[in-house]
């Protein structure tokens, strides 16, 4: 019930690139497949899903959502994270250059004293547009490494098929301010153990949760009737929804919209 009181939160996801190269990456996971083959994913997922109509991230979240892209090999990885690292350097280098140049320096004639002038308004201009443009590319850039995903992978001893899973993400770029001027962080390793650990000791936390209204839910699943009782009885006591207060009729609706994968099967 979290999900519908709070709104869908951002976790730290380890994804690993063909055994080179491991990532934590904040983001918010969905997969876009048919809901008669949901219960194909519930041993992984778990036993309760939330659909969400497509059209309405597609719309609401079109520069942060998008659909993975399953890569064959690291070529594809590596071109993607140098793409990245030289939109973060030219970012950096102009944060730099402002940083440098906010006033100008005037010597005196004897040179033992000086005075600062402010960058005039065509100077500061055209610092602070690079500025944005180089964030805006070093944001860009980040999630589209975010997306990418391996085709196939081991699973719990077993080679899987990620592909099949049809997945879409919302990947919350590195650097990008979470909040109090707290910038986003990933954690990048070739050992998958140091991944781990860092996740395990990671102290960020991504409060921008996702938000949908009632209208926004197309249903609410689970894989059995017991389940669905269950789901029934919370929802009668639920209330707010994306910390929005609802109303009883409200929560009829939301009652209508819980399906049993079990008979969605039939």
């Amino acid at each position: 019930m979290s999900i519908l009181r709070e709104g869908l939160r951002y976790g730290y996801c380890l994804e690993e690139y063909f055994g080179e190269l491991n990532a934590c990456i904040p983001m918010i996971s969905f997969c876009d497949i048919p809901i008669e083959l949901s219960s194909e994913h519930s041993e992984k997922y778990g036993d309760y899903a939330i659909g969400l109509k497509k059209r309405y991230l597609m719309e609401n979240y079109q520069s942060e959502i998008g659909p993975v892209n399953y890569c064959l090999t690291i070529d594809t990885v590596n071109a993607a994270l140098e793409t990245y690292k030289r939109a973060r350097a030219y970012d950096k280098y102009i944060e730099n250059l402002l940083n440098d140049n906010l006033s100008v320096v005037i010597n005196d004639a004897d040179g033992k004293c000086h005075r600062e002038r402010d960058l005039d308004a065509n100077e500061g201009g055209k610092a602070l547009m690079s500025f944005f443009q180089g964030s805006a590319l070093s944001e860009a850039a980040s999630r589209s490494l975010g997306l990418m995903k391996m085709y196939e992978s081991l699973n719990k001893g077993k080679m899987q098929t990620n592909y099949d899973e049809c997945e879409w993400r919302m990947v919350y770029p590195e650097y990008a301010i979470i909040e109090d001027g707290e910038l986003c962080k990933w954690f990048w390793s070739k050992s998958k153990q140091a991944c781990d650990n860092w996740k395990k000791e990671n102290k960020y936390r991504i409060t921008d949760n996702l938000h949908f209204t009632l209208n926004d839910i197309d249903y609410i699943l689970t894989s059995n009737e017991d389940q669905k009782f269950s789901v029934y009885n919370a929802v009668s006591n639920l209330g707010v929804l994306c910390g929005i207060k609802i109303s009883d009729e409200e929560r009829d609706l939301l009652h209508s919209k819980i399906v049993c994968v079990e008979r969605a099967d039939k």
